[in-house]
Formats: C-alpha cells, structure tokens, sequence
C-alpha cells in the first residue's frame, strides 16, 4: 500500500468525522493508520493521529483522545521543531482535551505553551 492509499483512508474517515458517524470514521482511521504506519515522518500521518484525537474527544473517549493527542505533540514536534505554528495547535488541541475533562490546570498549561508560540512567531 501507499502513502496516497493511506491518504485516501483517512480522507474517507474524515468525512465520516463531518457527517458525526464517529464509529465509521474510527474504522476508517484503523484503517488509514495501518497504512499510513509505514511512513510515520509524513505529514498525513501526524494529521491523521491528531484526526483520531479529535474523534475520540467527539465521543467522549478522552483518554483515547489524550493518548493521541500527545503522539501527535510529539510527532509535530519532531517534525517542526517547538515554535512551530503547527505544533502549538497540537498543544491547544491537547488543552482543548483535557479542558473538556475538566482538568483545567492541565488544559491552561497547554494554552499557554501555544500562546507563547504564537506570539513568538505572529
């Protein structure tokens, strides 16, 4: 399999996403995942692990959903560095998380770090 045909999965489960049928885009993902593993230092890949995060926080699963946002902080941070535009939206997503778990210690932490980020580099 390719990285297009991962690519492709992934899209697929995304518009399950916009439609709000979270299991199919759970499947989709499995899916696109099993492909996309194979070419972790791509971009899809970091974007799909940060789609998952999302879908799992669309369903209520944040611990799934933290599991995956902090792949994706540490795969966004291996590929841009720590003062990326790209990486603080992994860190504000990971915040907007744990906001929706109520831990907002955690979740202000992360707003911060994104903040610091953004107003470096804006």
């Amino acid at each position: 399999a390719t990285e297009e045909y991962g690519g492709l999965l992934h899209s697929m489960g995304r518009l399950e996403v916009e439609q709000k049928r979270y299991e199919q885009a759970k499947e989709w993902f499995r899916k696109s995942e099993a492909v996309l593993s194979q070419f972790k230092d791509c971009e899809t890949y970091s974007v799909l692990v940060g789609d998952m995060a999302a879908c799992f926080q669309f369903i209520g699963d944040y611990n799934a959903a933290i599991v995956r946002s902090k792949e994706a902080v540490a795969l966004k941070s291996k590929k841009f560095g720590l003062e990326h535009p790209e990486y603080a939206t992994s860190v504000s997503n990971l915040g907007t998380t744990f906001f929706k778990m109520k831990h907002f210690d955690e979740a202000i932490a992360r707003y911060e770090e994104a903040l610091a980020i953004n107003r470096k580099v804006f």
